[in-house]
């Protein structure tokens, strides 16, 4: 079939071969195609329907990941793993003994939503065609824990409301009403960033007793 991404420029014809748990795409374009990654999360949503597909007719959820590409007439291979080097680095975030340390402090309700939060980040990584729905949930299920109020929890973990409206206009919302939004392998890594710092300030917060944060050691992100 051929594929074409007016937003990205992306046009290309894919060949795909299914056998059992092996999946196997043959890509070809007159055009070069520059953002590999970008190319592989519009594969991933090609393949993944016809894996839906076969999904329907069995009653099954199968999960598609693209682990490696040769490219460039074969002279290149790439492995992509299942991480975003870009959401690894070290000391920006709390690390994942604080996560589980915080998890371990907090209130009834601070875990389910701590819990929820990772587990919508998650499948943010996971799904690149729904990122921002995903995302803006792990964010939402934070503010549920400060009285499910955006105030309280920007003024306590010191963020601008402006930090999340990009996400929200241009992404979250329509996603969540079954809209096509398009997003590049950049703007993905920008809004999972912040859900990120979003969720690392909530385990900052609860390890800190539950009190707002100091804006000498986190400044306001706008």
């Amino acid at each position: 079939m051929e594929v074409i991404q007016p937003d990205s420029g992306l046009q290309f014809r894919i060949k795909v071969n299914i056998i059992l748990s092996k999946i196997s795409a043959y890509v070809t374009s007159e055009r070069p195609i520059s953002d590999l990654l970008s190319l592989k999360n519009y594969l991933t949503d090609t393949i993944s329907f016809f894996v839906d597909c076969i999904g329907y007719d069995n009653g099954c959820g199968y999960v598609v990941e693209i682990d490696s590409c040769t490219h460039n007439e074969g002279n290149d291979f790439t492995v992509f793993g299942v991480n975003i080097d870009d959401l690894k680095e070290e000391g920006r975030w709390e690390s994942t003994l604080n996560v589980i340390g915080a998890y371990t402090q907090g209130a009834d309700s601070q875990k389910q939503q701590l819990q929820r939060s990772l587990e919508e980040l998650k499948r943010g990584i996971k799904i690149s065609h729904d990122t921002g729905f995903h995302v803006y949930r792990a964010i939402e299920s934070i503010k549920l824990s400060f009285n499910d109020s955006w105030d309280d929890m920007n003024a306590a973990l010191n963020l601008n409301r402006t930090y999340t409206d990009e996400l929200r206009e241009n992404h979250a919302n329509p996603q969540r009403h079954g809209a096509y939004t398009f997003m590049s392998s950049a703007d993905r890594i920008e809004i999972l960033i912040k859900a990120k710092t979003i969720i690392s300030r909530f385990v900052s917060y609860i390890r800190n007793s539950n009190q707002n944060l100091s804006s000498t050691d986190y400044l306001e992100l706008s």
